[in-house]
């Protein structure tokens, strides 16, 4: 009996509690979060120690580790019969190699699998799941997440179900198919809702706002800032710093860049200093006119500004980087907040100050800009003002079906109108009967008030003009996703969906005004499913749909709201008769019988006769039943004339016959099997049937000269297939394996150095795996080709068969030394040469070489190993003769690979998978030395 030490057992609980938290959050991830989730979360960040309860926590299984033991092995056997079907199923869904469906479901865990707790303490387990390498971990969390699940009862399932909360619920539902998830439901005694039940209740409100307008400083735009060269208007102010660009010509020519020094004045050559103070740049432009007017006449000007100054403002109070900023004489207020990274959290975008030579200017309020563009307030700056923006004013939150959730900063008597206008106003799912209000009590208490503004208020509502104190939270809900005065109709219709429900219509009108009705509908009956008042009690009717689409007012029913009606096809509601037909036809098989279907009739439909059919004489076989069981008949029927329409023999068939059509005897279909290599004349030959492989070489000239006949290779497209899936069968068994030996690491039953060992061998064992997979399947048999002469009638001169392959190859005069020796190389061959002498060409083998299992794989693909020539006396086919001194004075061929396998150390748990693990390796050498060719 298999036991579990406590330290696996405390293990295995800890790492099930981390996958099933993270499995549900992912799950989850989907969905909006509420403060269900969060509260999740928040649980799931707790230290072990310190978890709370959580329905994860109940204790389903048996407390006896005996008992568990068994039941997770005798799951897993289980577990494997279930992946192979699914990988059956979506193979032929997804068109996917079966070994990567069957690696995908075992590393899809099943989340409320992995929710079940093992009884044990949450406390922190002394294996760290980190030392685990990566095999182990996956076959941990593979056995633990979902072969475990397997060993509970539906009523442990629905128990552990009840304990969920109603997200987690959703989730698992999720995971099953819609037949088993109506089975997991009636086990819990609780059932789906209606379609026109779920998800009834309005959003939850998000609550998570932002303060309005702070979005706009988070990323400094620099394109935002003045340009220095960009172009100004006639207003701008002149001053300091400011350079101009006058040009001159006519009776005086010429081009000066001037700038203005701090007494206002420039300077112009051959007319001397112009004071420009406090003038802006259209009087400048005069100004400077009419002082080259003193001195010449008869000239044109041009006078534009160059580079303009850069000017000096403060920015105090709250503001996420006070101080002094040097900006363009271009700059606004918002231009230099918006530099200072703008407000902090705590400072007001309705009243920012700017003060001027020590006297308050401006008093800005930006929710103008943000909400309509507005920038008539944003003033210009000028050299030594001073930009204040104080505490924010008091603060408003609005929340839920608005066109703008957030907070925001009130100026003092502001109603929920004024609320509304800078949030964009109501969303059209607005519930607007139950506007609430959520106000803090100073240093007391919160209360909630609810206002009611109508279906459609006025502006002079009531409760629009409510007035808002500072930290009020305004919630506005949606109106409930119920639907009103539709049915809805499902299953074999045209057009299934809900249909507006109209004053007295019946179950008639609504099938045949939309023209819903498919070809072959089930006429026998319809589902109504209704809710009946007061408690709403689903019931389901059944009518009589025939007679409910003839008129008849009893089964024709009057349809009420929330009616679900469904109807159903006929091949759902009725065994549909079929036949078959197998033999000399295109496509044998079953086909679905209709009323007077003859023999040609259903020849046709199986795409009619193949070539040798035997048309004389087909047989039938029919039963019969009656009160006494059934019986079957057989009926000879002449199928040339069935065909032709002979009534005698083109008789009607009854559900359930079998038709076999022969084929002529000694038929056969053109096969084509193909000769490659040191053939005299290769190519791909027709051959009949019986005919065998000697006389296909005499029809191809023999083979050459350079003809190796010791190594040639036949394949076979049958054998390729058998071969094909045994390896795919050993594949799986050594998957399956590994999952139980990674268990056994896991649980802590084995030394360190047996740990390592085993992880160490799982590794190669999982690379053989893949190359096994990636390696193709020849199908190749072993046939020892002599002179043609000694080789027709041999044993070897078998029957040919469609898609057969003979490849002769040239003498290769090499011998192969693969494994654990000095050094595995290709030496050339040395006639009548044994193990021996190729052994010390190698420098001999390796310490942990395994001697006894040594084999040669000959150039034929034959194999000769240790066991079989035995430690004396072995006889020798290929030169007819006994050979003494056991498998070291075997003689090698050209073209033989000589393999020495590793030595195993042998671990108890080992035992199932370390003999197929060296055959994989051997294989993997053998494809080397076949492909060597």
């Amino acid at each position: 009996m298999r036991t579990l030490t406590a330290s696996r057992r405390r293990s295995l609980s800890l790492l099930t509690g981390f996958f099933c938290s993270i499995l549900l959050l992912i799950a989850a991830a989907g969905h909006s979060e509420d403060p269900r989730t969060q509260d999740l979360r928040s649980q799931d960040q707790r230290t072990p120690g310190q978890r709370a309860f959580d329905p994860r926590d109940i204790r389903p299984l048996p407390q006896d580790p005996d008992t568990r033991e068994d039941l997770r092995f005798d799951a897993e056997r289980r577990n494997e019969e279930r992946l192979r079907e699914q990988t059956k199923r979506l193979q032929k869904e997804k068109e996917v190699a079966p070994s990567q469906l069957e690696q995908q479901f075992r590393q899809t865990p099943v989340p409320l699998g992995g929710a079940v707790e093992r009884g044990e303490s949450l406390r922190p387990a002394p294996l760290d799941p980190k030392e685990l390498s990566k095999e182990d971990y996956q076959g941990l969390v593979f056995l633990e997440l979902v072969t475990a699940p397997e060993t509970l009862t539906l009523r442990e399932k629905a128990r552990m179900f009840r304990e969920l909360d109603e997200q987690r619920r959703r989730v698992y539902l999720q995971t099953l198919p819609p037949e088993e998830r109506r089975r997991f439901l009636d086990a819990t005694g609780e059932r789906e809702s209606p379609w026109y039940l779920q998800d009834l209740r309005a959003p939850s409100i998000d609550r998570d706002l932002k303060q309005f307008g702070f979005r706009f400083f988070e990323a400094v735009d620099p394109a935002f800032l003045p340009d220095r060269l960009a172009p100004v208007g006639p207003d701008y102010p002149l001053g300091p710093g400011d350079s101009l660009d006058v040009h001159l010509w006519g009776s005086i020519d010429g081009r000066y860049e001037v700038t203005i020094d701090r007494s206002g004045v420039i300077t112009i050559p051959r007319v001397g200093p112009v004071s420009l103070w406090g003038q802006s740049l259209e009087q400048g432009r005069e100004t400077i006119r009419q002082a080259i007017s003193k001195y010449f006449s008869n000239f044109e000007m041009n006078v534009t500004l160059g580079s303009m100054r850069s000017i000096q403002v403060f920015l105090v109070g709250e503001v996420e980087n006070p101080g002094t900023y040097t900006v363009s004489s271009m700059a606004t207020i918002l231009n230099a907040l918006t530099l200072a990274g703008g407000p902090t959290r705590n400072g007001s975008l309705r009243a920012v100050q700017l003060v001027r030579g020590g006297q308050e200017v401006a008093d800005v309020d930006f929710y103008a800009f943000f909400t309509a563009g507005d920038r008539s307030r944003d003033l210009r700056l000028q050299a030594g003002d001073t930009i204040h923006v104080p505490m924010a004013g008091a603060q408003v939150g609005i929340a839920g079906d608005v066109r703008r959730p957030a907070i925001y900063e009130l100026k003092g008597g502001e109603t929920l109108a004024d609320l509304l206008r800078l949030s964009g106003g109501f969303q059209s799912t607005a519930y607007l009967r139950k506007v609430q209000v959520e106000r803090v009590l100073a240093h007391q208490s919160r209360k909630v008030i609810d206002l009611d503004l109508g279906e459609d208020p006025r502006a002079d509502e009531p409760g629009l003009q409510f007035v808002l104190r500072d930290r009020d939270m305004v919630q506005v809900h949606s109106i409930a996703p119920v639907k009103n005065r539709y049915v809805m109709l499902k299953g074999y219709v045209a057009r299934p969906g809900p249909y507006e429900l109209r004053e007295g219509m019946r179950l008639s009108e609504l099938l045949l005004r939309f023209d819903n009705l498919l070809p072959y509908y089930y006429p026998g009956f319809a589902e109504v499913l209704r809710m009946v008042p007061p408690l709403y009690q689903p019931r389901k009717i059944t009518v009589d749909l025939a007679a409910a689409l003839a008129g008849d007012p009893a089964e024709d029913i009057l349809l009420r709201e929330h009616d679900e009606i469904t109807l159903f096809a006929r091949e759902e509601m009725e065994e549909s008769a079929q036949v078959r037909i197998s033999g000399a036809v295109q496509d044998p098989g079953l086909f679905r019988y209709f009323e007077e279907m003859r023999v040609r009739d259903l020849v046709v439909a199986a795409g009619n006769l193949r070539r040798g059919t035997f048309r004389d004489e087909a047989e039938i076989t029919r039963f019969e039943y009656d009160a006494r069981g059934s019986r079957t008949r057989q009926i000879l029927i002449n199928l040339e004339k069935a065909l032709a329409g002979d009534p005698a023999h083109n008789i009607a068939l009854h559900p359930d016959d079998q038709l076999f059509v022969r084929t002529l005897p000694d038929f056969s279909e053109m096969a084509t099997v193909r000769l490659e290599g040191e053939v005299r004349f290769p190519g791909e030959y027709t051959v009949g049937k019986g005919e065998s492989l000697g006389s296909l070489l005499a029809r191809a000239g023999g083979f050459t000269e350079r003809a190796y006949l010791r190594g040639a290779q036949f394949s076979r497209e049958s054998v390729r297939l058998m071969q094909q899936e045994r390896l795919e069968q050993l594949i799986r068994e050594q998957e399956q394996a590994a999952l139980r030996v990674s268990s056994e690491i896991a649980g802590g039953a084995m030394s360190r150095d047996d740990i390592q060992s085993a992880q160490a061998l799982l590794e190669a064992r999982q690379e053989l795996l893949e190359r096994m997979r990636e390696t193709p399947v020849t199908g190749r048999m072993v046939v020892r080709l002599a002179p043609l002469e000694d080789f027709r009638g041999s044993e070897y001169d078998i029957e040919l068969f469609d898609g057969d392959t003979l490849t002769v190859p040239t003498n290769p005069r090499t011998v192969m030394v693969l494994g654990q020796v000095y050094n595995p190389i290709t030496i050339t061959f040395s006639p009548g040469k044994t193990v021996s002498h190729y052994l010390n060409q190698v420098g001999g083998t390796k310490e942990d070489a395994n001697t006894r299992e040594m084999f040669i794989v000959r150039a034929d693909g034959t194999v000769l190993s240790q066991n079989q020539a035995g430690a004396g006396v072995s006889w020798d086919r290929e030169n007819f003769r006994w050979v003494f001194g056991g498998f070291n004075n075997t003689v090698m061929y050209p073209g033989d690979t000589l393999l020495v396998p590793e030595k195993f150390r042998r671990i108890h748990i080992m035992r199932e998978i370390k003999d197929l693990t060296q055959i994989f390796y051997q294989i993997a050498l053998g494809a080397a030395a076949v492909a060597s060719f």
